[in-house]
């Protein structure tokens, strides 16, 4: 189990629980230090969010962006 597993399911009781969340919140990737390499590990952390089925949306343009509204989560 990694951290983001960890996280995402803290979240979730949360959420469960009726705690309040903010009205955006976001996972900060980077960018990746190698040039040709648009997405890095974002494209792990997209695989991982999907599969957990999260409901953070990657930020187009925006590389290493994912976010989710209080209303989606």
């Amino acid at each position: 189990m990694t951290a983001l597993h960890v996280w995402i399911n803290d979240l979730s009781k949360a959420l469960e629980s009726g705690e309040k969340f903010p009205p955006l919140l976001g996972i900060n990737t980077g960018r990746g230090k190698l040039k040709n390499s648009r997405k890095g590990i974002a494209s792990v952390f997209e695989s991982h969010l999907k599969e957990l089925n999260a409901p953070f949306l990657e930020v187009p343009n925006e590389d290493g962006w994912f976010l989710v509204t209080k209303e989606a989560a």
